[in-house]
C-alpha cells in the first residue's frame, strides 16, 4: 500500500505541474492511526513523506466516540489539515444527532468536516448548519453512545469499539457497568436535559437504577419518543467533557434469574429552545 500511494502521488505532482496547479490528494481513514497500521495502512508514513495533502478521520461510524483527537496530532505533527468524518446512520434521521457529531468533532479540533452517504439533501436540515460551530452552539443536540459496529464487511478491523448493546447477567447480584459520554455542549446553558434508554427487555427500568457524573437519578418513565421503547429521565448533573454514566441492575424479584437484561441504546438530548 505504501508503494501504491507513493505511486498516486507522484502521478498527481507530474499532472498538477503540467495543468500549472496541485492535485491535492484526501484520505478517508480508519477510526485510529493503530487501526490503520493493523490493516496494513501506514498513515503516518505517508503523512510525513509529504504524500497525503489533508486527512479525513474515521469512518463516521462511531461519530462521537472514535479518538479524532489522534489523527489531529499527527495532522499537526505534519502540517496538513485533518477533517472529521461523517457517515449517514439510522440515528441521524435526528437533525440533533447530526449537530451533535459534528459539534463534538470541532470541539475537538478538526479544520473541517467531510459528509459520506448524506444522500438526500432534503432529509439532512443541518448542512447549512455544521460547517460553524458558533451556529451550531446554541442549537438544539443529541448525543449517543456509540454501538458496536463490529459486524460491517471490509471495516471490521477498523472501526473503534461502541459500548452498546451491553448484557447484565444478574445470579450472583446486581449488575454494574460505567457508560462514558463526551459532550462538547455546556447543558448548564441549557433550558432542558434529558437521558434516554432503550432496553431489549420489557419493564427493565423497575430493575434499574442509574448515577450520572456520580449523582443519583430519577426513576425512568416513559419517554415522549417518536420510537416506542425509549423511556428516560430530565437530570441537571451533566456537563462539558467526559461524562459517566453508571447504571446498576439488580436481580429479579421473581422468574429467571438468569435472564440477560441487555441495554441497546442510550441517548442525551440538549434542549435550548
Amino acid at each position: 500500500m505504501t508503494d501504491l500511494i507513493q505511486r498516486i502521488h507522484q502521478v498527481l505532482e507530474q499532472r498538477g505541474k503540467q495543468r500549472g496547479r496541485p492535485i491535492l490528494l484526501s484520505m478517508r481513514v480508519p477510526d485510529s492511526p493503530d487501526l490503520a497500521l493493523s490493516v496494513g495502512l501506514d498513515v503516518e508514513e505517508w503523512v510525513a513523506r509529504g504524500w497525503v495533502d489533508f486527512l479525513i478521520a474515521g469512518f463516521g461510524s462511531l461519530p462521537y466516540s472514535f479518538p479524532v483527537e489522534e489523527w489531529i496530532r499527527m495532522g499537526r505533527n505534519h502540517g496538513i489539515p485533518v477533517y472529521g468524518g461523517l457517515s449517514w446512520k439510522f440515528v441521524f434521521d435526528h437533525v440533533e444527532a447530526i449537530r451533535g457529531a459534528a459539534y463534538r468533532l470541532w470541539d475537538e479540533g478538526v479544520d473541517g468536516l467531510h459528509a459520506f452517504n448524506f444522500l438526500d439533501p432534503a432529509r439532512f436540515d443541518s448542512l447549512h448548519e455544521i460547517g460553524e460551530p458558533e451556529v451550531l452552539a446554541g442549537l438544539d443536540k443529541m448525543y449517543q453512545i456509540d454501538l458496536d459496529r463490529k459486524r460491517v464487511g471490509y471495516m471490521n478491523e477498523s472501526l473503534w469499539p461502541g459500548q452498546l448493546p451491553l448484557s447484565f447477567a444478574t445470579q450472583a447480584g446486581p449488575a454494574r457497568f460505567d457508560l462514558k459520554l463526551k459532550i462538547a455542549d455546556r447543558p448548564e446553558r441549557a433550558t432542558r436535559v434529558q437521558v434516554e434508554t432503550r432496553w431489549a427487555n420489557p419493564d427493565a427500568d423497575a430493575r434499574v437504577t442509574w448515577r450520572v457524573n456520580g449523582e443519583g437519578q430519577p426513576l425512568a418513565r416513559a419517554a415522549g419518543s417518536d420510537q416506542p421503547g425509549w423511556s428516560g429521565w430530565e437530570t441537571r448533573d451533566l456537563r462539558y467533557g467526559e461524562n459517566s454514566f453508571l447504571v446498576t441492575v439488580q436481580p429479579p424479584d421473581s422468574g429467571d434469574p438468569s435472564e440477560l437484561l441487555t441495554l441497546e441504546e442510550l441517548r442525551v438530548w440538549i434542549r435550548y429552545g
